[in-house]
């Protein structure tokens, strides 16, 4: 690092920091997770490809500019604009949270689901 003047090391330095916060979780990582939701299937391809490549199944918010083949659970919506973004991540907090809840309540003994 010697040939490079202060400036770039503190550049390099940046960039370094910037990719430890971007992809740092990935190798803390305990296990390979079960799903993986993206806003913008096309501007995230590259964590679609990987996805794809792990057999992690892949649900995201596709436009008409994205192939819909991308993702093997697309959600046909507007993936640019905040209002659309935010209906269906509510949508999807609900039916999580639902879902959470009657596994606790299948999990209790006693309890008969219907």
């Amino acid at each position: 690092m010697g040939k490079y003047t202060k400036k770039e090391r503190l550049d390099f330095d940046r960039k370094i920091a910037k990719m430890s916060i971007m992809f740092g979780g990935v190798e803390d990582m305990a296990a390979v997770p079960q799903l993986l939701f993206v806003v913008d299937a096309k501007a995230n391809s590259t964590a679609v490809r990987e996805a794809r490549r792990l057999k992690i199944p892949v649900v995201g918010i596709v436009n008409t500019d994205t192939d819909p083949e991308l993702v093997e659970y697309p959600i046909p919506a507007n993936d640019r604009a905040k209002s659309s973004i935010e209906w269906i991540l509510n949508r999807l907090e609900k039916a999580v949270v639902a879902g959470r809840e009657m596994a606790v309540a299948s999990q209790k003994p006693g309890v008969v689901n219907t």
